[in-house]
């Protein structure tokens, strides 16, 4: 996450203050869209609902909280992809873009840490993500005047974002062992 937060700092004061705002608002909007469906919805990495699912290597270790969607993908879908739908970027390089967001996608389900609804849903969130940024920043752009309402907004939305995760109840399950499984 921090390498991304670099790069995206690192787009808009050296490539382009436009282009990293783009990423920086996809970003976040990414994250805060990813964590309110987690914490609704709640679902289960793949091996414990179905024993038959062993992670590959020691994916077990990294994929912690809950499945659905995938983090990993979405957050793909929103830097990849939301290059890959720029039409100023060359060709190549938004095809290329858009096989990486396959790869990250393919590679969650390969780990056996995510279902292929997981992964599917985190590409539709992320680009629809993504989408939706172009079109606020493009609104935006023709009202200048809005873009302090529009701060205002996504941090009271973050903040009420939180305090829903914060006060919702969660399921607690526990294993054979009486271990909590979340």
């Amino acid at each position: 996450m921090n390498t991304a937060l670099v790069i995206m700092a690192l787009i808009y004061w050296c490539v382009s203050r436009e282009f990293g705002s783009y990423f920086l608002m996809g970003w976040s909007g990414n994250r805060l869209v990813n964590g309110m469906l987690k914490v609704t919805v709640c679902a289960y990495r793949p091996w414990i609902r179905d024993a038959r699912v062993v992670p590959y290597g020691d994916a077990i270790t990294t994929a912690t909280g809950y499945s659905f969607p995938s983090g990993h993908t979405m957050n793909a879908a929103t830097v990849f992809g939301g290059g890959a739908v720029r039409r100023d970027l060359s060709r190549l390089l938004r095809v290329m873009l858009g096989i990486l967001v396959l790869l990250v996608a393919f590679s969650r389900n390969y780990l056996g840490v995510h279902t292929p609804q997981d992964v599917l849903v985190g590409i539709v969130a992320g680009t629809l993500v993504m989408w939706l940024t172009v079109k606020l920043m493009q609104w935006v752009k023709i009202h200048p005047e809005k873009d302090l309402p529009v701060a205002c907004i996504g941090t009271g939305l973050a903040a009420a974002v939180a305090i829903y995760a914060a006060v919702k109840p969660y399921p607690i399950d526990r294993d054979a062992a009486g271990k909590v499984t979340v």
